[in-house]
């Protein structure tokens, strides 16, 4: 088997089994958190981050309604697939803490703005149908 699918889905059982914490471990000879993204624009502005895993159902009607809709030809959204990618996962873990959230609690589809964390597939797409309207009704579209 793989080296990063045996990897994944260690990764992915301990975060299901809630053996990840908010207290990280960040002694010096720990792998360093990857860099969060991050923007300090305002609202609506500023890439969109929809981490997910291929195993969701629900990740895929957000992936689905974001690519029918075109939305992501309008939006920067970027989608972060977890199950396979060790570093989206550890992005997605790194920003959760960042977002004061309870890691082992926390499960996709995950959206990060910079500013706001959005865990559901409901509260993810009344997100983007807000970005959308905002989107549509800014001047020289």
């Amino acid at each position: 088997m793989p080296k990063y699918l045996i990897i994944s889905l260690t990764m992915l059982t301990m975060l299901g089994a809630g053996c990840f914490s908010n207290n990280l471990d960040l002694r010096a000879d720990a792998q360093p958190l990857p860099q969060v993204p991050t923007t300090t624009a305002d609202y609506g502005q500023g890439p969109i981050y929809i981490y997910t895993s291929e195993q969701c159902a629900y990740c895929s009607t957000v992936e689905n309604a974001v690519v029918k809709g075109q939305v992501n030809r309008q939006l920067p959204i970027v989608f972060r697939e977890i199950s396979r990618d060790q570093q989206n996962a550890l992005e997605m873990l790194a920003v959760t803490q960042k977002c004061g959230l309870n890691i082992a609690k926390v499960g996709v589809p995950f959206l990060y703005d910079g500013r706001n964390c959005l865990e559901g597939t409901d509260r993810i797409m009344r997100y983007i149908d807000e970005r959308m309207r905002a989107f549509n009704n800014e001047p020289n579209r």
